[in-house]
C-alpha cells in the first residue's frame, strides 16, 4: 500500500511536470505570436503612415501647381493688359515726358 501510494505520487508528480513543461511551452507560443502580432500591426501602421504621408504630399503638390497656375495665368494676363496698356500710350507718354523736360531745361538755363 505504502509502495502503491509512493508510485501515485511519483506518478501526479511527473504528469503535474508534463503539464507544467506544456503550460511554459504554450506560454512561450503565445508570447511569440503576440510579438509577431504586435510586429505586423506596427509594421502595418508604418506602411498606412507611409501611405498617408505621400497622399498629403501629393495633394499637397496638386493644390501647390493648381494655385501656381493660376497665379501664374494670372500675372501673364496683368502683364499682357499693361503691355497693351503701355503700347497704346507710350508715344503720348514720350511727348509729355520731352515737353517737361525741354520745359525743366528752359527754366533751369533761362532760354
Amino acid at each position: 500500500m505504502m509502495d502503491d501510494t509512493i508510485k501515485l505520487l511519483l506518478e501526479t508528480d511527473a504528469n503535474a511536470e508534463i503539464k507544467r513543461q506544456a503550460a511554459i511551452t504554450e506560454c512561450e507560443q503565445r508570447l511569440e505570436n503576440a510579438r509577431q502580432q504586435a510586429a505586423a500591426q506596427g509594421e502595418a501602421r508604418t506602411h498606412h503612415t507611409k501611405d498617408l504621408i505621400f497622399e498629403i504630399e501629393e495633394n499637397e503638390r496638386t493644390a501647390y501647381e493648381e494655385k501656381y497656375h493660376t497665379l501664374l495665368a494670372d500675372y501673364e494676363a496683368q502683364t499682357a493688359a499693361l503691355s497693351q496698356q503701355f503700347d497704346a500710350q507710350h508715344e503720348d507718354l514720350l511727348q509729355r515726358l520731352m515737353r517737361q523736360v525741354l520745359a525743366g531745361a528752359i527754366q533751369t538755363h533761362g532760354n
